[in-house]
């Protein structure tokens, strides 16, 4: 396996993408047993030819509880993983290609896993592809086992091929000659093998159009030998050409007849496609009454919820009113919010710097800004605080008279003394003044 390994590194120079593609190719060796990588010449359907790493060999699939072995390639582009792998099924000298919808008689895979890879070619691998042709395989074998040919007696002078092939002939040095038309189903049915056999080295696949196995006794009629073809065109994509048609001196062999187990089958056959049409009648009937029904609930249901949406649409038109006006509320108050900020701000500023201004100054005595400049004043100013406090001892001396804390006696007494004391401060007070030249206010 290593040795492998190193090949399969050492033929991955022209590759865009060379780890992804020896990843891929590497898990999808490892995961396939019947695989081999190889390289060889691809043709595209334009001519050109290029040198691409192919994985060829065998993939297992379980058909009918029986396990084959089917024969395929796969193609590896250079600008993989951008680009799906191109596969072919590619039968062996005795099986025959089975068209189908997911293979063509030329042996080429078309599935939508293919179709729809550049949508998320990062996910898309050859191994998942791989295991999904196992799946459609195991419904719908590629390849059948080609039927044997035995010698065909005496016949008339026309010639005619074997069903799924050309419906005119052109003998050597002749014109073209059409053929009858046969009846591809009984023919189908009279002329195939359907017991699978399988050895190691090839797949001998039933033919899955077979339904039924023909009675005891049954003898089927001679076989027309399909046409030869050999192989052309790309590589790994098998060009199906017929070699060159016998000269009309050979004869041909006859049109089969149709036996009796044949024309049982085809009983059988028809019955079955008729029970089926009637279950797929009556199948589409229910699946159409589902759908009106489910349709007459929608239609019921549709005014309902167009009424509810405009409602709420109504709603969101005048919440976003709203929102649109708020927001525009909140911008103006935003805009003063900052204006204030900025104005603090800056009456801040001017308080420190105030602060700042008086810290700078010296310490002034209390007593000299209150008192005044000479002894004049000084004089002056405990004069007049010694007359207001003997206009409040009077005050309060009427007061206790009147609520009878004090005799009258006592009242007059202090009375006499205090306004003889008030005459004389107010006297000196009114002297100082004129000295100094200060207005008289008393």
């Amino acid at each position: 396996m290593e040795a492998t390994r190193d090949w399969l590194r050492g033929v991955l120079g022209p590759y865009h993408h060379r780890d992804r593609v020896f990843r891929d190719a590497d898990t999808v060796l490892v995961n396939f047993n019947g695989l081999a990588p190889k390289t060889d010449t691809y043709t595209h359907e334009d001519g050109r030819t290029v040198v691409l790493l192919c994985l060829h060999g065998t993939i297992p699939i379980k058909f009918r509880g029986v396990t084959y072995n089917i024969p395929i390639a796969a193609w590896v582009p250079y600008t993989y993983p951008a680009q799906p792998p191109i596969c072919f099924v590619t039968p062996t000298s005795s099986m025959l290609v089975r068209a189908s919808k997911h293979v063509d008689l030329s042996g080429k895979i078309y599935h939508p896993y293919l179709a729809y890879w550049h949508m998320n070619s990062e996910e898309s691998n050859i191994l998942q592809f791989m295991r999904t042709l196992q799946e459609i395989f195991a419904l719908e074998p590629p390849v059948y086992t080609k039927p044997n040919n035995p010698n065909p007696p005496s016949a008339t002078p026309s010639t005619y091929p074997p069903p799924g092939y050309a419906n005119t002939t052109q003998p050597v040095g002749g014109s073209p000659q059409p053929y009858p038309n046969v009846n591809r189903q009984n023919y189908a049915q009279a002329s195939v093998n359907y017991y699978p056999q399988q050895t190691q080295q090839q797949l001998n696949m039933p033919d899955p159009r077979r339904h039924s196995t023909p009675p005891p006794g049954a003898q089927p009629p001679p076989v027309p030998p399909p046409p030869s073809y050999v192989l052309t065109g790309r590589a790994g994509s098998p060009h199906q050409q017929p070699l060159p048609h016998r000269s009309q001196s050979t004869p041909p062999p006859p049109i089969p007849a149709k036996p009796l187990a044949a024309a049982l089958d085809g009983q059988a056959y028809q019955s079955a496609l008729d029970e089926r049409a009637a279950k797929l009648n009556a199948l589409r009937e229910a699946v159409k009454d589902r759908l009106r029904h489910r349709q007459r609930e929608l239609n019921a249901a549709i005014p309902a919820d167009i009424e509810r949406l405009l409602l709420v649409n109504r709603r969101l038109t005048e919440g976003e009113t709203a929102i649109s006006e708020m927001i525009q509320k909140l911008g103006q108050e935003e805009a003063n919010v900052k204006n204030n900020i900025e104005l603090l701000q800056q009456k801040n500023k001017e308080l420190s710097e105030s602060i700042d201004a008086l810290r700078q100054q010296p310490d002034v005595n209390v007593d000299d800004v209150i008192g005044g400049s000479t002894v004049v004043y000084n004089q002056l100013y405990e004069l007049v605080a010694e007359d207001h406090a003997i206009d409040d001892a009077l005050y309060y001396l009427g007061k206790a008279l009147d609520a009878e804390k004090i005799e009258s006696a006592a009242f007059l007494k202090n009375v006499r003394s205090l306004a003889r004391e008030q005459f004389m401060k107010r006297a000196l007070i009114k002297k100082i003044r004129q000295h100094a030249g200060l207005t008289d206010t008393i």
